[in-house]
């Protein structure tokens, strides 16, 4: 595969295509191959992307990746390698990329579409849980902005997460209302997420105008070890 720098629009539906030939530049047929994409952080430490390839012609070796919208809002606007593996019956191995068969291209993640980047603030957790293991964070005050978006670090969390809004969140007795809100791990709108024994990175956007937010947790066991927002 001739490698090439990639461009990734946050904000919008990215479609990537790429066509695989051999050493003699002829199209390789990939009947039986499946191919998986990822984006990783140029430091090598971080898989921050990874998703199954759509073939579009076995025959002549094209395929896509369709990177969405909602997607790319879990990504960070930076400069990252790509890097592209074919399973093919019991083999796993790398797509070469270039002359040196490096086995990562580069890809740039940017802001051209979104706004400049806004850098994340921390929600805080309180120690002490008020009742039956609930617990709420620290609050976010609203700027004006239609969307927010969290994203949590869950360590074996098993537990309940939904999400609160109030018109007056200094009043001694403020009136907390529920939102819905959509879950960018599954891309669907709910009132609630729930965690079973669960260590991963996920990530919620907050639509409409709410002067006041705060997340409310309930942990049976494990923990939350961070909670970013923007």
């Amino acid at each position: 595969m001739y490698s090439k720098n990639l461009k990734l629009n946050l904000g919008v539906d990215n479609v990537i295509l790429f066509q695989f030939y051999n050493q003699d530049q002829k199209p390789v047929n990939i009947s039986g191959s499946t191919f998986t994409f990822r984006i990783i952080s140029q430091n090598g430490d971080n898989t921050l992307y990874e998703k199954e390839m759509v073939s579009l012609n076995d025959a002549t070796g094209r395929v896509k990746v369709t990177i969405t919208s909602a997607e790319t809002l879990r990504l960070p606007a930076s400069v990252a390698s790509y890097s592209i593996a074919v399973a093919s019956g019991n083999l796993e191995q790398a797509v070469y990329t270039d002359a040196n068969s490096g086995a990562r291209g580069t890809i740039d993640i940017v802001d051209s579409v979104l706004p400049e980047f806004t850098s994340s603030a921390i929600l805080t957790i309180p120690d002490q849980a008020p009742s039956d293991n609930i617990y709420n964070t620290s609050t976010i005050v609203g700027t004006g902005d239609s969307l927010v978006t969290l994203q949590l670090d869950t360590g074996a969390l098993t537990g309940n997460l939904s999400v609160q809004g109030s018109d007056d969140a200094t009043a001694a007795t403020p009136n907390w209302y529920s939102i819905d809100f959509d879950d960018l791990n599954t891309g669907n709108t709910v009132s609630q997420i729930n965690f079973s024994n669960a260590t991963e990175k996920r990530a919620i956007n907050v639509e409409g105008f709410h002067p006041y937010l705060r997340l409310n947790i309930g942990i049976a066991s494990g923990n939350v070890t961070e909670i970013v927002y923007r």
